[in-house]
């Protein structure tokens, strides 16, 4: 569907290399001062495997090719030169107003209490999150001298939701900013973001997201804080020396 998967991206960073340096040496040395990010990646091909049809359980098996195709790519880049890398994981899926809106049929209990997000999305989330940390923590003993960081997207959106107050945000349940919808959600998937007619919220500062599937500035700005300084990041970016 896109020609834009973790092989290319790692295909048009080595297109980009000669822009930025000339020799092994001289890159490896560029590249030991800059800091890289890798991904998020996976949301995506949960996402579209699951459109395509495939059940929860399904998607998965597809986990540890996930997690291994993410591996070898921050590996790659260890062994150009990076010495400082930054790992996300996914966010709560079951969380996505796109998600919920779908599924606005089932049952009370396939719902987590304190959020109102469906449980077994986050759990898959969880789950994938879960193996990255392991998946780095491997890393991280076989190459001790570079620095990987784990960033969570997950821990912030569960809190935007669980504490909307202690963060300056007022939707509860998740709901979107850009939409025309009567349900809870704000999310009519034939009146989306962009089309005539569809308006957007007074203010989006308020909003965690914004179409249904990717969050606001406000969200994102928040995220980017507790990558930085905590507790969103292990370790927090601006604790790490150079």
């Amino acid at each position: 569907m896109f020609n834009s998967s973790l092989s290319v991206q790692l295909g048009w960073f080595s297109e980009l290399k000669p822009s930025l340096c000339k020799f092994s040496e001289e890159c490896e040395e560029y590249f030991s001062k800059s800091l890289f990010i890798v991904g998020e990646f996976g949301g995506n091909d949960y996402a579209f495997m699951r459109l395509g049809g495939k059940s929860l359980e399904q998607v998965h098996g597809y986990v540890p090719m996930v997690i291994k195709t993410i591996s070898a790519a921050t590996e790659s880049l260890i062994k150009e030169g990076a010495k400082t890398i930054i790992i996300p994981g996914v966010w709560p899926d079951g969380c996505m107003p796109v998600n919920l809106a779908q599924n606005t049929s089932r049952p009370k209990e396939d719902y987590e209490p304190e959020t109102g997000c469906l449980k077994d999305s986050n759990y898959l989330s969880r789950h994938h999150n879960a193996e990255l940390l392991k998946a780095i923590k491997h890393l991280q003993h076989k190459y001790p001298h570079v620095r990987l960081i784990y960033a969570s997207y997950y821990r912030p959106i569960i809190d935007f939701v669980r504490m909307p107050d202690r963060f300056g945000l007022i939707d509860t349940p998740p709901r979107t900013c850009c939409g025309n919808a009567t349900n809870q959600y704000n999310l009519d998937q034939t009146k989306v973001c962009g089309m005539p007619g569809v308006g957007s919220c007074e203010n989006p500062m308020e909003y965690v997201n914004w179409d249904g599937i990717h969050l606001t500035e406000a969200a994102y700005h928040r995220i980017a804080e507790g990558w930085l300084r905590g507790p969103y990041a292990e370790p927090p970016i601006l604790s790490i020396g150079n």
